[in-house]
C-alpha cells in the first residue's frame, strides 16, 4: 500500500480562504445586481422611512429627486379597506412595484399627505406627490398629475399607469362610487380613498 500526504503551508491556506471570500462577495454582488432589474425599489429605502414631520416626508421624496412645496396641499385620514375594490387592487399593483403592499395594512387608519411637486420635467400641468403614512412611517404613495387623463407612477417613476384605467374601473362600479363622498382628489378617483 502506498500513502501520499500533503500539508499545505500557512500562506496557501490563507490564499484559499481569501479566494473563497472573494467568490462569495462576487456572488452576493451579482445577485443584488440581477435583482435590481425588476424595476422594484429596495424595500428598505421606502418602508420604515420616518415620516412624522413635513421635513422627514420631504426628505423621503428628495431621495427620488423630487422637490416639493414645504407645506402639504392636503392631509387626509383614510382607512385601508379590508376588501380591495378593483381601483384599490390596481393602485396596490403600483405599490407592489415599489416594494410596498397596502394589503398588509388592511383595516388600518392612515394619513395621506399630498405635496405639490415643483421639479417634474416636461409636463405643463400640476404634479403631486402622495405619501401614505402609518404610525409615522411611509407605507405607500405615488407621484401623479392632477389631470383626469393624466398619469400615476411609483416614487422613482419607473412603473407608471394612466389614470383613465382607474377611472374606467371606477365607472364600472358606479354603485359603490355613488355611496362614497365627493372628493377633489383628482389623481385617484374618490372611491379609491374612503374618508372616515
Amino acid at each position: 500500500m502506498f500513502v501520499l500526504s500533503y500539508r499545505p503551508g500557512r500562506g496557501k491556506v490563507l490564499a484559499a480562504v481569501c479566494l473563497l471570500l472573494a467568490v462569495i462577495a462576487a456572488f452576493l454582488a451579482l445577485s443584488r445586481w440581477m435583482g435590481s432589474g425588476t424595476g422594484a425599489m429596495d424595500v428598505d429605502a421606502c418602508v420604515g422611512s420616518g415620516a412624522a414631520t413635513d421635513s422627514e416626508r420631504i426628505e423621503f421624496l428628495s431621495q427620488f429627486g423630487w422637490e416639493v412645496d414645504p407645506e402639504p396641499v392636503e392631509m387626509q385620514e383614510l382607512t385601508i379597506p379590508q376588501q380591495f375594490s378593483e381601483v384599490y387592487r390596481l393602485y396596490n399593483e403600483v405599490q407592489k412595484a415599489q416594494g410596498m403592499d397596502l394589503a398588509a395594512y388592511a383595516g388600518k387608519k392612515c394619513t395621506r399627505y399630498t405635496y405639490r411637486v415643483t421639479n417634474y420635467p416636461d409636463y405643463p400641468h400640476e404634479v403631486r406627490a402622495n405619501l401614505i403614512v402609518y404610525e409615522n412611517e411611509v407605507i405607500g404613495g405615488d407621484i401623479c398629475s392632477v389631470e383626469i387623463d393624466g398619469f400615476l407612477c411609483t416614487f422613482d417613476g419607473k412603473t407608471q399607469m394612466q389614470t383613465p384605467a382607474l377611472a374606467q374601473e371606477e365607472s364600472s362600479s358606479s354603485q359603490s362610487a355613488a355611496q362614497q363622498p365627493a372628493s377633489s382628489v383628482g389623481e385617484i378617483p374618490a372611491s379609491a380613498w374612503p374618508v372616515d
